[in-house]
């Protein structure tokens, strides 16, 4: 028998529609201020930066008219944690996690956001607070491999390698056939010396895609630790491969293509910078660590800047201290916010940095020894050249060819240098 075909709706008018409830039209006015927020946040607004303080205001606006939108409660617990505000970045951050969960199943643009708020957390070396929020994630999405990979990633970085693995082993019994997953789980056990488990799973990933580049790194970890012994962190600070950059710089200079050897020293300088911050996680300490670690990675990345042409190995300590003073002098002339609060974070920063190679066996003992002497000799001359540079850097009382001439006699006309 034909089914009998259902009579047509009537469309309803405006009056008979559904009406949205309270909750739901404070949600959606949170939405759009919030994409205000975020906007400024990223675009200069007339021409004016929006500054911290400015999003911090705005946030508490936002989530006191609607309690329930948890990216705002999340992006503020991000800035307070960024600023150092541990345990009120917490607080918001568990909050943020908890109203997510009250809303129902994690969203794909949930697991976005999560993704960016950990790159973000990590990348300020706020690695304890990533570790609070994605337990608390867990605990809410049982369920979720991604988020039990994140968890384990953020505990490799803290030493915690027991329950990294374990972490990546959820990950995996959630989603077997996840390439990634057996990648990571081959990291951590990289990292905790179980080199025939991690041998297993990078071989398990390849199979899954046998494209994977960073299984094929891992590969290499792998038989660098089984041929000198260690783990994930001893390969990081392992000796300089020096016939391999010769042999690199001798192609580059005969057919002019500098990429290989450029890529070649990135990854060595990737490398020394990862073993100091993991090193600096796992101590917590100085209490000032991650605005060390952000200095000295913003301050190495100018000096490759200065390199014009030539490639750079941040362990090459003669080459630094050869150049210490000049490069210090057009640092504190091109960076705006070069105060002396900052020439002292790149002086401690640095001696932090080149210890820590020293004591890994990196660098020469005596050598690092020369350069601290070096450094704390001149810091404070630096100091009183960069808090003298502030004072007529923006004063528009003083005439061009005035502040010229002083900058002239402060620097030494180091402040025109170029990388030599």
């Amino acid at each position: 028998m034909k089914k009998k075909a259902a009579p047509p709706k009537r469309a309803r008018s405006a009056h008979e529609r559904p009406k949205r409830s309270p909750e739901e039209k404070a949600w959606n006015a949170a939405e759009w201020q919030y994409a205000q927020i975020a906007g400024a946040a990223t675009m200069p607004l007339l021409g004016r930066s929006f500054s911290r303080e400015e999003q911090v205001g705005e946030l508490e606006a936002l989530i006191r008219g609607c309690p329930a939108y948890y990216p705002a409660i999340l992006h503020l617990g991000l800035l307070q944690g960024v600023a150092g505000l541990t345990e009120t970045a917490g607080r918001l951050l568990r909050q943020g996690v908890d109203r997510m969960a009250a809303r129902g199943p994690l969203r794909e643009e949930d697991r976005d956001a999560i993704g960016r708020l950990i790159d973000h957390l990590e990348g300020s070396l706020c690695h304890d607070l990533a570790s609070d929020l994605l337990q608390r994630l867990t605990a809410h999405y049982p369920s979720e491999p991604y988020l039990h990979d994140l968890l384990g990633g953020v505990r490799v970085v803290l030493g915690q390698c027991d329950e990294a693995i374990r972490s990546f082993e959820k990950a995996v019994e959630l989603d077997p056939q996840g390439s990634r997953y057996h990648c990571n789980l081959a990291w951590g056990c990289l990292e905790g010396g179980r080199l025939d488990r991690a041998r297993a799973h990078l071989e398990r990933s390849l199979e899954i895609d046998s494209g994977d580049d960073v299984a094929h790194g891992n590969h290499q970890v792998l038989r660098f630790l089984e041929r000198h012994g260690g783990r994930f962190a001893d390969y990081l600070v392992r000796p300089l491969d020096h016939k391999k950059l010769a042999r690199l710089e001798k192609r580059a200079e005969g057919d002019g293509d500098y990429e290989e050897l450029d890529q070649a020293a990135g990854e060595w300088n990737h490398a020394r910078l990862e073993a100091w911050k993991w090193e600096l996680c796992r101590r917590r300490e100085p209490d000032c660590y991650a605005e060390l670690y952000k200095s000295v990675r913003a301050f190495l990345r100018f000096v490759e800047e200065l390199s014009q042409e030539s490639y750079i190995l941040y362990e090459d300590l003669g080459s630094l201290s050869r150049r210490f003073v000049p490069v210090m002098h057009k640092f504190i002339f091109k960076m705006s916010d070069a105060d002396a609060a900052i020439v002292e974070e790149i002086c401690a920063g640095l001696l932090s940095f080149y210890g820590f190679l020293a004591a890994r066996g990196v660098l020469d003992e005596s050598a690092f020894a020369a350069f601290r002497s070096e450094v704390l000799g001149l810091k404070q001359g630096l100091i009183e050249k960069a808090e003298r540079y502030a004072e007529i850097r923006h004063d528009h009382s003083i005439p061009e060819r005035e502040k010229e001439r002083i900058r002239e006699a402060l620097f030494d006309g180091d402040h025109r240098w170029p990388w030599t």
